[in-house]
């Protein structure tokens, strides 16, 4: 039995728990399906053609987006440029546009420079999102985005950064010419 105070036989029992979680690797899941790119965020790209969305990484590309003390989140760029893409190729179908391996326009893009950051309250995102147009052309766009989680903060960087590549001029241009 316990011979302290109430309050410090509860924080001395969590000591341990906290000491565990204290030194504890944690690798953030994309989820692709958590958002989609509005049809009305966007201007209506030119369908009946055929464009490739490829992602950059060819294999798992693993980084540290948070650490503090022993604590750290990873990411896998990979995963997360591949929500990117996804949520890319599914708003060009809604434009009529045909995703297909080999098409004559095509686009690589890859998500880096990862920071997670919490506040107490919510987790905050940066993130770089890279876009290299078959015709030579490049973007880089810097995002920041928060949510009540890791996973939440950088899905929704990915669709604030597709919006926004979605609706450049430079971007538009290539797609809906000829």
């Amino acid at each position: 039995m316990c011979a302290l105070p109430g309050r410090w036989a509860a924080c001395l029992a969590g000591l341990p728990l906290a000491l565990g979680i204290a030194g504890c690797t944690t690798r953030v899941q994309s989820d692709p399906g958590t958002f989609e790119v509005r049809q009305d965020a966007t201007p209506r790209m030119r369908g009946q053609q055929s464009v490739t969305v490829n992602n950059a990484y060819a294999a798992s590309t693993v980084v540290v987006a948070y650490r503090r003390d022993k604590s750290r989140l990873e990411v896998d760029l990979r995963d997360f440029t591949g929500t990117a893409v996804g949520m890319m190729e599914r708003r060009m179908r809604k434009d009529g546009i045909d995703i297909a391996p080999g098409a004559t326009k095509s686009v690589i893009l890859r998500v880096k420079d990862v920071s997670v950051l919490s506040d107490g309250f919510a987790m905050l995102s940066t993130v770089t999102l890279e876009a290299e147009l078959g015709n030579g052309a490049r973007k880089a766009l810097r995002i920041k985005n928060n949510s009540t989680s890791a996973q939440r903060a950088l899905d929704g960087a990915m669709v604030r950064g597709v919006t926004q590549l979605l609706n450049d001029e430079q971007f538009l241009a290539y797609i809906n010419g000829n």
